[in-house]
């Protein structure tokens, strides 16, 4: 059928006979048209008019890619990918399908479907050709910003449309009209809006309005955060505090910073008190995070010291092990299929941020006594092994250990029982529903560096590294998103051991200061009650033993080949894990 299709020769008659106006009038959002002209595209074909199906196959294609506003470079993608087949992307039209958009780009009155083609033409077309630029900022400027009709696609069409016009001074008074109506827009917005006054805020960030009009923006913001916080309304608060924080530190106001970063503490102190103590666990620690990001100078006048105690006695109290208690089942007993089948289902249908929540509770982490008694009765049973002196190499010959001790023994069944567990959790868990997720969802950068820059395990300057390094994973770079995330663990084990006075350097006879690698880190005895002992385990497996997968040492020598690979993939997912279960933006929806 494609191939046909794609042979069928095209003109602008073909396209003025469809009768684009009568198809779209009921269409509500832009992602339903691909669907509508795959359908009407197949319909033609069986009818045996492939002249009309290839107009459809083209604006189904068209409309299929997901626009990413954020890269001028390369601002398109497949919107589905699913094993080894995808949808369209830039590199699927012809010269003679781009002859055909620029034939029937006047007679398109629908503005959605118009920038789109008009986007498509400047970015292909060669030489490239001003009129299209123009043309596609004013059709993208055209999208409706209002409260009722907003949706994640005219965000993106907005941020798209300021992007393109700052590209030449043609479109200089294009970009000043965009401007000027976001700035109206968020003028105008109010509590009732919900979200509204942020996704503006978002957009004039984008614009980089005036530094003027900066002060009013923050302040505006604030007030909005004031009422939500009066209302209960915690999550809406916190977000627009942060959103005014944003913007003074812009203006380099120290103090406003410092003043917004204790109102969001007491409102997630006030939250934890309503909270399961999972939710508050989270609650709490992200206080702290917050507290702890106010400079010494400010301290003493806004009682900030009184108040970290105030959160540490609380943190007191909540003896629950987040790790445990959010573990959604074990991996045992079941077979794979139908572990595949309930990791889909039990992301299926739901919205982004659950379904990714969802994923990150998808199995649970491997606990070091069930493993070590598992594999203690397993030695029982094989005296033989107990006998004899065993060599292990890897897969290029290279001595990996000799094992000889009872201890060794031990040790050696653990950490197959550990390979295993990471087989069967990537295989039977975390494939399926990330499969499952992406043929549902795109999953933009803007919303994974939300959760890293609201998560209490990621340090604040290191969010953007934590944001890419998951980023990189659900793009399907795992062995990209590997190089950034492991270094990050490093540095989380080293300031979690800093906190507590613990030195996370070594001096040598000449005074030299080093810093210990992540091997001795994860063996002082503090970091096992700072991590709890079955994740401080399963990160040795996974990062610094030979016994073990030996990742981090692997990546760093160079000595990766193959990827996606199984340590790849399950090391992106207990990032995720760790950094989704750390942040404030989930409540408990899927944690069960």
């Amino acid at each position: 059928m494609i191939e046909e299709i794609r042979q069928t020769t095209i003109t602008k008659d073909d396209f003025s006979s469809i009768n684009l106006t009568e198809i779209l009038k009921d269409t509500k959002y832009f992602h339903d048209y691909s669907f509508k002209f795959a359908d009407l595209c197949e319909e033609n074909f069986s009818n045996g008019n492939l002249k009309a199906s290839k107009v459809f196959y083209l604006l189904r294609n068209a409309c299929s890619m997901a626009l990413k506003p954020g890269s001028l470079n390369e601002p398109y993608e497949a919107g589905c990918i699913r094993g080894n087949s995808r949808s369209a992307i830039l590199e699927d039209f012809t010269e003679q399908d781009l002859e055909f958009f620029e034939s029937i780009l006047d007679e398109i009155t629908d503005c959605r479907l118009k920038s789109r083609m008009a986007d498509i033409l400047w970015i292909l077309k060669i030489p490239k050709n001003i009129k299209f630029l123009e043309i596609a900022v004013n059709e993208y400027s055209k999208i409706s910003l209002e409260p009722k009709s907003l949706n994640q696609f005219n965000i993106d069409a907005l941020e798209r449309a300021i992007r393109l016009s700052r590209l030449s001074e043609i479109t200089k008074n294009q970009y000043a009209e965009i401007l000027n109506k976001i700035l109206e827009c968020f003028n105008k917005a109010e509590p009732t809006d919900q979200y509204y006054c942020l996704r503006m805020s978002y957009l004039l960030d984008i614009a980089e309005l005036n530094r003027k009009l900066q002060p009013s923006v923050a302040e505006k913001l604030e007030n909005f955060a004031d009422t939500f916080a009066k209302e209960n309304k915690f999550m809406a608060a916190i977000d627009y505090y942060q959103e005014s924080q944003k913007w003074h530190k812009k203006l380099k106001n120290s103090r406003k910073i410092a003043e917004i970063a204790l109102k969001i503490a007491n409102i997630l102190i006030e939250k934890a008190k309503e909270s399961s103590a999972i939710s508050s666990k989270i609650d709490l620690e992200q206080a702290l995070k917050e507290l702890r990001s106010i400079p010494a100078k400010d301290r003493n006048e806004l009682g900030i010291d009184q108040k970290i105690d105030e959160i540490r006695k609380l943190i007191g109290q909540n003896n629950q092990d987040i790790i445990n208690e959010m573990s959604l089942i074990a991996t045992d007993k079941i077979g794979i299929s139908r572990y595949k089948n309930d990791a889909k289902l039990a992301v299926k249908g739901k919205r982004l941020s659950e379904a990714v929540l969802c994923l990150a509770n998808i199995t649970a982490n491997p606990l070091y006594e069930d493993i070590k008694k598992s594999s203690e009765n397993l030695l029982k049973k094989s005296l033989f092994s107990n006998f004899i002196t065993q060599i292990y190499v890897d897969t290029d010959g290279r001595k990996l250990s000799q094992i000889t001790t009872k201890d060794d023994r031990l040790k050696h069944e653990m950490y197959q029982q550990y390979h295993i567990h990471v087989k069967l959790a990537v295989d039977g868990r975390i494939l399926p529903a990330f499969w499952q997720i992406l043929e549902e969802h795109r999953v933009s950068m803007r919303f994974i560096y939300d959760i890293c820059r609201n998560s209490s395990v990621v340090p604040a300057d290191r969010a953007d590294i934590w944001a890419q390094g998951l980023y990189y994973g659900f793009d399907r770079d795992f062995l990209v998103s590997s190089h950034l995330l492991i270094p990050q663990i490093e540095l989380l084990a080293r300031i979690l051991l800093q906190q507590e006075k613990i030195p996370t350097t070594t001096i040598d006879e000449y005074g030299v200061e080093s810093e210990k690698s992540i091997n001795s880190l994860l063996q002082e005895p503090k970091i096992y009650e700072l991590l709890g002992r079955d994740l401080t385990e399963e990160l040795k497996f996974l990062l610094t033993e030979p016994m073990g997968l030996n990742y981090r040492n692997k990546i760093c020598h160079g000595l990766v080949g193959e990827s996606p690979n199984y340590a790849d993939i399950y090391i992106w997912w207990l990032c995720l894990r760790l950094v989704v279960n750390n942040c404030v933006l989930f409540g408990d929806t899927c944690r069960n």
